[in-house]
């Protein structure tokens, strides 16, 4: 199959076509994400590529295919006319980039699913965003993973994965830029100087029982159900 990805704007009253663009290489891809920056209106859309050509700008933060199934990044501006910046995820395995989401502070956050063992890691335990969980990878199944880019696609400021024993996918993320309330404050700030990231997404815990996904312990349900 040779599929191209697109992206297509509508009017509120669905009444016009306001823009419509293809984009791909010499063989499939699948654009599965999308999120709107409502500071310039730009356009990231995320997905999967085989392609060995897919469209990457100078400079971006991975412009050479890693394997058969590369995730993608791209960002157009809001006429769709124009590839603002685009780049690559991935490692030696299929990266799928599921979901996406701007950041107030500037670039995007990204989430899928790899079985990538070279899928790019932070490992500081300085880092915020790195947990002890992240330490124990299984690439014999898909990890998800969650990555925050800036706004050029050309630097990877954060990544992380999340694993458990088997199988796990991501179908959804939300920034929440109002999230942080200043001491004293009655209105959150905007942007969001701390902005919080909710994943949503499936894990097969191999069995019923105490789920192999990382929970925490007064989580609402550790329970695995049904295998999913």
């Amino acid at each position: 199959l040779h599929e191209d990805g697109f992206v297509s704007c509508f009017d509120p009253n669905l009444e016009w076509l306001e823009g419509s663009t293809s984009i791909g290489g010499s063989n499939f891809e699948h654009v599965w994400a999308i999120a709107v920056d409502p500071f310039d209106d730009s356009v990231y859309i995320g997905g999967v590529s085989q392609s060995s050509d897919y469209p990457t700008t100078p400079g971006a933060f991975d412009e050479t295919s890693n394997s058969g199934f590369d995730g993608f990044i791209s960002k157009l501006d809001a006429d769709l006319t124009t590839l603002l910046a685009s780049t690559r995820l991935g490692g030696a395995g299929s990266t799928y980039v599921q979901a996406l989401g701007v950041d107030p502070n500037g670039g995007v956050w990204a989430s899928g699913r790899t079985s990538a063992d070279d899928f790019p890691n932070f490992e500081d335990p300085d880092d915020p965003l790195w947990s002890t969980y992240a330490n124990e990878l299984y690439f014999t199944y898909d990890d998800v993973f969650l990555s925050h880019l800036d706004d050029t696609l050309s630097e990877l400021i954060h990544s992380i994965h999340m694993s458990g024993s088997y199988d796990q996918a991501i179908w959804d993320l939300v920034v929440d830029w109002e999230g942080y309330f200043p001491p004293g404050a009655e209105e959150p700030t905007i942007p969001a100087e701390s902005p919080v990231i909710y994943l949503v997404g499936t894990a097969d815990r191999g069995g019923t029982g105490e789920s192999r996904f990382y929970t925490f312990p007064d989580a609402y349900d550790r329970i695995a159900h049904n295998n999913d």
